[in-house]
């Protein structure tokens, strides 16, 4: 990587979730990426924030503990720094106190180049992205200007986290390989400018670069080892609902009885379905935004080489 000052290191990251900071997901996430040489900084919320989409919490203090535990039990004495830290609100508000510098020195002197939120519990496929914590934590950091990949285990099984750490691995790798450090875009200084030029316009690594496209990746637990990259299909929630009378009164809960994808053959639900690992790349800001990515770019970004992989990620 291009201006890294640790040059033993690999590039620093900050990881984040929905399912909070003792989840499963993360902490084996983290886990790998601090035995493969990257300082990590991990900046969650306290407990379960799933489907908080992104919520802040406002006019609230939000109460921050450093977790020293749980550092002593992935951290290798030579390895590189690694800071675990959780905040009592949303994915969102974490992703906010990690960037906006005031946590100090509890960062340990990490700098991310890099945010991956998850590895989440479930899926986050099709619509699902815009219900999603995981999701929006990642939009989050790249609304901030840092590019990011959200993931998910495509599944319900606690147990089962280690072909979605070693997909998410590799695309870690593929990704970290298209940044170079300072970071164009970080902290949005030259606002609606923060963009790529005429010379990297056509090509989405310089989009992902200034965390204007962000990447989205589903891993069915049962991961057939093959990748494929490509758009959202059509998912449906039947009977979201369930009406209770009881003795305290009227009561529903929320909660699909079944779910339903629909999708051809490279979207995200046909290959979640076929057992593979679906990656997505996503548009940070809303189509009508100043620094939306134009349908033809997001069309590019999105499609597959050889190995299933996008062809922009894939190439140096």
């Amino acid at each position: 990587m291009r201006g890294q000052g640790h040059l033993h290191h690999k590039p620093p990251i900050l990881v984040t979730n929905d399912d909070g900071v003792e989840a499963l997901g993360l902490l084996s996430i983290v886990a790998a990426l601090h035995s493969a040489g990257h300082p990590v900084l991990v900046v969650a919320p306290r407990g379960e924030q799933s489907a908080s989409g992104m919520r802040l919490t406002l006019r609230k203090p939000l109460r921050i503990e450093s977790h020293v535990d749980l550092e002593a039990q992935i951290s290798n004495p030579d390895g590189p720094p690694l800071s675990i830290l959780s905040v009592e609100g949303t994915p969102c508000d974490s992703v906010i106190v990690a960037l906006e510098g005031s946590i100090g020195d509890l960062t340990k002197g990490i700098r991310p180049v890099l945010c991956v939120s998850g590895v989440n519990l479930g899926p986050n496929l099709s619509l699902d992205v815009l219900h999603s914590g995981t999701v929006s934590a990642a939009r989050e950091a790249s609304m901030y200007g840092l590019p990011s990949i959200a993931t998910s285990l495509a599944d319900y099984d606690p147990q089962s986290f280690d072909g979605a750490v070693e997909a998410t691995m590799r695309i870690i790798a593929m990704a970290t390989a298209h940044l170079h450090t300072p970071l164009p875009s970080l902290m949005r200084p030259n606002g609606r400018d923060s963009k790529p030029g005429p010379g990297g316009w056509q090509h989405p690594a310089s989009h992902f670069l200034h965390a204007n496209l962000m990447l989205n990746l589903n891993i069915p637990a049962r991961w057939n080892g093959r990748f494929m990259s490509g758009p959202h299909g059509a998912r449906w929630y039947k009977a979201p609902t369930r009406i209770n009378q009881g003795p305290s009164g009227m009561t529903v809960e929320v909660g699909a009885a079944t779910v339903v994808n629909e999708g051809q053959v490279g979207t995200d639900t046909h290959t979640v379905d076929s057992l593979g690992c679906s990656i997505t790349v996503m548009p940070t800001w809303p189509q009508l935004h100043p620094l939306a990515v134009p349908d033809e770019i997001l069309s590019i970004a999105n499609q597959p080489d050889a190995d299933g992989f996008p062809e922009w990620l894939s190439s140096q």
